[in-house]
Order: C-alpha cells, then sequence, then structure tokens
C-alpha cells in the first residue's frame, strides 16, 4: 500500500473511533459514546485494519480486546489526537489577521496604575496580542 493512501485511510474519525472502542471494550459502546450506529463503527475499524495489515481487534461475544498491534495503535492514536486538540486550540487563540484577541475592562485607577507595566510585560513575550480596553 502507498503511504499517501495509508494517509487518506487513517483518518482522524477513524482514529477517534478506534480509540473510543478500546475504551470502551465495545464497538456498541463505542458508537454509543460517539452516536453512531454499530455498523458504521465497525465498518471504519475494518478499514482501519485494512490501512494498516494488521488486526487491532479481538472480537469476542462480550466486546473486544486489544491485539499487541492494536495496543501500539492506541498509544499513537492519543497521541495524534492530543496534539491535533492542541494544534485546534492553539489556532483557535488567533483571530483571521493572526493576533490574538483579549478584551479586558478595568477601572480607571486600574489603568493608570498597574495595566500600562502588565500589559508591556505581557506583550514582550506575547507580541502578536490585541487587546480591547473597557472602562468600569
Amino acid at each position: 500500500m502507498q503511504l499517501q493512501e495509508l494517509f487518506v485511510r487513517l483518518d482522524l474519525l477513524s482514529l477517534k473511533l478506534f480509540v473510543a472502542v478500546a475504551e470502551e471494550s465495545s464497538i456498541a459502546g463505542a458508537a454509543a459514546r460517539e452516536h453512531l450506529v454499530p455498523s458504521a463503527v465497525s465498518k471504519r475499524l475494518g478499514l482501519l485494519e485494512e490501512a494498516l495489515g494488521a488486526e487491532l481487534l479481538v472480537r469476542h461475544t462480550k466486546g473486544v480486546a486489544l491485539t499487541p498491534a492494536g495496543e501500539t495503535l492506541l498509544l499513537r492514536a492519543r497521541d495524534i489526537l492530543r496534539s491535533v486538540d492542541a494544534t485546534a486550540h492553539e489556532i483557535g487563540e488567533y483571530t483571521s489577521d493572526g493576533y490574538a484577541h483579549l478584551r479586558l475592562t478595568a477601572n480607571h485607577s486600574s489603568m493608570v496604575q498597574f495595566l500600562p507595566s502588565d500589559l508591556a510585560s505581557y506583550l514582550e513575550a506575547h507580541p502578536h496580542t490585541r487587546f480591547d480596553l473597557g472602562k468600569v
């Protein structure tokens, strides 16, 4: 299998579903958790196993167990999903022009006495930040 095809089949939803199945020890439990029908989850898992060329789960009447390949994928999939989540969070802190945008409200005394030096220090560490200041 070509690397490009593997990337297409290793989509984030399939990895998320695999993690859910591993954590629930059940396709039906993972399907309920992710608001899908079990057949859709099962199909995704089958495609994932086919793409990787390895059995990831041992299916039992009472649920599933991870194979050694499944244990390895579980560790990697969790890392990938955490990384994607962190990336989305970090990118979400920026507006469309590339700057973080913070809104502050303070009384006159704070604006005059404390905020100038505090904001200067903050901006030194986070230069891509814009502030909207409001007065109480």
